[in-house]
């Protein structure tokens, strides 16, 4: 059966279609070109007003529809998926926080397990982003202080094997002792490595950067700001062109300006936009933009 979405705008890879038409043949897109007098077996057409968008992809959110990663059941993170593609979302990193030891053994090992194994009609867990423990109680925000412990390579290793390799990207504090080992270790496992809940400075950002890091978290949120004389975590993440930067755009964690400086310093390739959603996130029936739902970035 071959379906038409005709009338909007169709963004693709590498351009912008106004009043394009869509063809869908099964689950495949078969092809996008301008408006189309090609017969389907189903035509939807929208106003030129509308966009058509290829599926986003959240690499740092931990819940939605009242169900959290850290429930650590196949029920919250189905719940979460479900919500997830009614706004667009088509794939995800299950995010935790940080909390004790076994809390957070359940949680990887739930997604682990739940991973490959998801509903139809569901976004996508492509893996797990593991957000604490080893960040600067400095800059934990509204991550738990008491459960925040320095890098540990051999612990990581156990929570990657539980999860059955999942752990696709972790947060981390450079700064902290044996943090550069553990960076190392994160690059040599093709695990990437973002600087987050840190307290360091731009020096820290350049030993990190030659240990193997990549990725910036939250931009702004969570770290040290910038001063004339030290340019702090925000600088060097600013500065180091080839980090990426995590950025909440929701109009309250980051004001317009910023989101402004960020997107002219960092560009389009190097800004990964984010929710960073807890449980409160309640799902939209369409997807307008992100909708504020509190975060653990503070």
């Amino acid at each position: 059966m071959a379906t038409k979405i005709d009338g909007c705008s169709i963004y693709s890879q590498n351009e912008w279609i106004e009043n394009g038409s869509l063809t869908i043949e099964g689950e495949t897109i078969a092809s996008i070109n301008a408006h189309s007098s090609q017969s389907t077996d189903q035509t939807l057409h929208f106003p030129s007003t509308y966009k058509c968008l290829p599926g986003m992809i959240d690499m740092h959110i931990h819940g939605a529809d009242g169900a959290d990663t850290m429930d650590a059941t196949p029920e919250a993170l189905s719940k979460i998926a479900s919500a997830l593609a009614k706004e667009g979302t088509t794939s995800f990193l299950a995010t935790t926080i940080t909390q004790s030891v076994p809390a957070i053994e359940k949680a990887v090992e739930n997604a682990g397990t739940v991973i490959g194994h998801q509903k139809s009609g569901e976004a996508e867990i492509i893996g797990i982003h593991l957000e604490g423990p080893f960040i600067n109680k400095e800059k934990a925000g509204a991550q738990p202080e008491r459960f925040i412990i320095d890098p540990d390579s051999s612990l990581f290793d156990h929570w990657q094997s539980i999860s059955g390799n999942h752990i696709k990207e972790v947060t981390m504090a450079p700064e902290l002792d044996g943090g550069l080992d553990f960076i190392r270790h994160l690059k040599e496992q093709h695990v990437v490595a973002s600087i987050g809940h840190t307290n360091g400075i731009d020096e820290d950002v350049i030993r990190a950067i030659d240990a193997g890091v990549t990725q910036v978290t939250h931009l702004y949120n969570g770290m040290r700001g910038m001063h004339h004389r030290e340019p702090g975590i925000l600088g060097g993440a600013l500065l180091h062109h080839d980090l990426y930067t995590e950025l909440i755009c929701d109009g309250h964690h980051v004001c317009q300006g910023m989101v402004n400086l960020a997107y002219k310093l960092k560009g389009s390739d190097r800004m990964i936009l984010i929710t960073d959603s807890m449980r409160a996130k309640m799902p939209k029936k369409r997807c307008v933009r992100p909708r504020w739902s509190g975060c653990f970035c503070g």
